[in-house]
């Protein structure tokens, strides 16, 4: 966890310090503060609840001297420690031991062990410990909302007067994980029809978690930043995008939940299970991935509702634990598809060598034409994806109606399958590590101040380097236009000069001319000239010359026809991974803060602790058991409540 990381922790604990320092107001004020915004993304995405929740974090961690953020200026200064980083994932840790907790307690006896292992074992979960995104606390008061929900009907059942206490304070949670991400707020219906035959108690059930969500918006409904970016989110408006259906434009995730609303509110309440709230939240989030926009992390939301389907739905246990594998071993594999800072690139924190070209780049280098087997691997993962969320959704209709069977499942056979989408993940990862291993990138240029044009008057330049900077095997030089023209680039040294016929290349993150030079290690350029092939006269290629920036050594220029001017031009070298280098910056980067290893210890020695305290509330709960049944300690016991 502290070796890893993604922009938009650094951003959501930059953002949430404004109210440490007085700005309650924090979207008035972060929409006059764009300076860090990521382009395109509303100032603060999210609701107040998780800005004063990570507020209060950070004041925690001042107190006990493991930030200072009173000296924040950028979201780019956290990372000048990891002990910065590892305190700021500590309460998503928290929420990821809760969840697996929760689920321990809401599961039979006999599969308790099971159910921790397989949230334990769920990539979609563990991933956003490494790239800090805050779905974890939110998912967690969704859980115990869930958890409490079963628990309010199993009392209502047997007559217990204060089950409505109980069922309250389920939805409560739901109206605060609203305050984190609106999403707990499409389970607020559905639970209240579950808890309650009443229309009273019903309106009564959603009326509440919605005052709170409002309560908690109430302050900053007058503010545009707040209203646009954070209650209407674009992100979350895509869930009203219409698609054609039977001759309607409708939201098919719209048409799925208002069905399902229709069918729980028809259905005879004497008919709901304490399970239901969890096949509920399991089709909610199945529907919401299958017809609507989705970030891949979310995933996260539907996964503990999975589990805890696979530990109390005996009869649906094989189709839940299909699913559930195959939508962690898609989503580990798919990682190293996406954006280079979603895969490898979250250890490019600790050393620079995890920095690499997109891989689509790398395939298109590649000369053994991989580009079409793997976008045939990532079509095949996404269509299984897509599968397992029809079967969940599938399961939940049927568990609903009580209607399909399906083969059981065996404990045996779910402990022998935890760890394959991990080895799938690390499959993934190796194999593209393979490929991309001669493609770590620095980059160059990135702030373009003026342009060079090539065309047949001025057909060449050269990009005068720095001394200090090593010459690599090749390079990525980008173009404002898709790349038409032949172009040759050049790498001169002290004694040679290395030429290269350009690649042109086009996709989503990168377009101009690949070059590959093929240099000995450790060879150092002096200078890299470019030069049109065929010059002509009705055709030019636009290069933009970045701001030279003094990390980078001496001061570059570019020469073309006598001209010169100061900068360098907006390009990527390519350099050889190395292991040894890699290893080394990481273990400078842990070092460089004592705090780490003792963070590191303490959280070791407390989850030891948790984990044997949990152990015996598991033997104290089998020995009452086997008392109960008039058992004896070596009995055999048939753990299944639904056999």
């Amino acid at each position: 966890m502290p070796v890893t990381s993604q922009y938009d922790l650094l951003l959501n604990a930059w953002q949430a310090h404004h109210v440490n320092r007085g700005y309650w107001n924090l979207y008035a004020h972060l929409s006059q503060v764009q300076n860090f915004a990521v382009p395109g993304h509303p100032p603060a995405p999210y609701p107040f609840g998780f800005y004063l929740s990570l507020a209060g974090w950070l004041w925690i961690v001042q107190a006990l001297g493991l930030i200072d953020y009173t000296a924040w200026r950028t979201p780019l200064v956290l990372l000048e420690y990891p002990a910065t980083i590892l305190a700021l994932k500590l309460p998503y840790l928290a929420a990821h031991v809760a969840v697996g907790l929760l689920l321990f307690k809401a599961a039979p006896t006999g599969w308790r062990w099971l159910a921790w292992a397989i949230w334990a074992w769920s990539l979609s979960p563990a991933y956003l410990l490494l790239m800090g995104q805050n779905d974890l606390p939110m998912t967690l008061l969704m859980v115990a909302a869930a958890a409490l929900a079963a628990r309010a009907l199993q009392m209502q059942q047997v007559g217990h007067p204060r089950w409505r206490w109980i069922g309250l304070g389920s939805v409560v949670l739901l109206g605060l994980g609203a305050t984190y991400k609106t999403a707990p707020l499409m389970l607020v219906p559905p639970f209240a029809l579950l808890l309650s035959a009443r229309w009273r108690e019903r309106l009564m059930f959603i009326g509440i978690p919605t005052a709170v969500f409002a309560i908690a918006a109430m302050p900053f409904l007058t503010t545009p930043a707040f209203v646009n970016g954070a209650l209407l989110n674009p992100e979350g408006a895509r869930l009203f995008s219409n698609a054609q259906l039977f001759a309607q434009p409708a939201s098919l995730f719209l048409v799925a939940y208002v069905a399902l609303t229709l069918i729980l509110a028809m259905r005879p309440h004497q008919a709901a299970r304490p399970v239901d709230f969890w096949i509920v939240g399991a089709a909610i989030f199945a529907a919401l991935f299958l017809f609507a926009w989705t970030q891949f992390y979310w995933l996260v939301w539907l996964t503990p509702f999975v589990v805890g389907l696979i530990a109390q739905d005996a009869p649906r246990r094989m189709l839940w634990f299909s699913a559930w594998l195959i939508g962690e071993i898609a989503f580990g594999a798919l990682l190293f598809g996406m954006h280079r800072d979603l895969g490898w690139g979250l250890l490019g924190l600790g050393s620079s060598q995890f920095r690499f070209a997109q891989f689509e780049v790398v395939m298109d280098l590649s000369p053994l034409g991989l580009r079409q087997p793997f976008e045939a691997l990532w079509s095949l993962l996404r269509s299984a994806q897509v599968a397992a969320w029809l079967m969940l959704l599938v399961a939940a209709v049927s568990g609903v109606s009580k209607t399909f069977a399906f083969v059981p499942l065996r404990r045996s056979f779910a402990q022998v399958m935890l760890g394959v989408p991990l080895l799938a993940c690390a499959c993934m990862a190796g194999v593209t590590l393979f490929l991309s291993r001669n493609a770590v990138v620095q980059e160059f240029g990135r702030q373009p101040v003026k342009d060079v044009r090539l065309s047949a008057r001025q057909p060449a330049f050269t990009q005068v380097l720095s001394p200090t900077l090593p010459m690599a095997n090749g390079l990525l030089l980008w173009s404002t236009a898709p790349p038409t023209l032949s172009l040759e680039a050049c790498a001169h040294t002290e004694a040679d000069v290395f030429c290269a016929q350009g690649r042109p290349m086009k996709n989503a993150y990168f377009s101009g001319y690949a070059f590959w030079f093929g240099l000995p290690s450790g060879r150092a350029s002096h200078a890299l000239s470019f030069r049109l092939v065929e010059p002509s006269n009705e055709a030019s290629l636009v290069i933009q010359l970045g701001r030279h920036h003094p990390r980078f050594g001496e001061q570059h220029r570019v020469i073309q026809d006598g001209m010169h001017a100061e900068g360098i031009i907006r390009m990527a070298l390519l350099y050889p991974f190395d292991l040894v280098q890699a290893g080394r910056e990481m273990v400078t980067w842990l070092v460089r803060d004592w705090r780490v290893p003792l963070m590191g210890m303490s959280l070791m020695a407390g989850t030891a602790l948790l984990l044997a305290r949990a152990a015996r509330l598991a033997r104290f709960h089998r020995r009452r058991s086997h008392a109960h049944f008039g058992l004896s300690s070596a009995a055999p016991t048939n753990d299944d409540p639904h056999s």
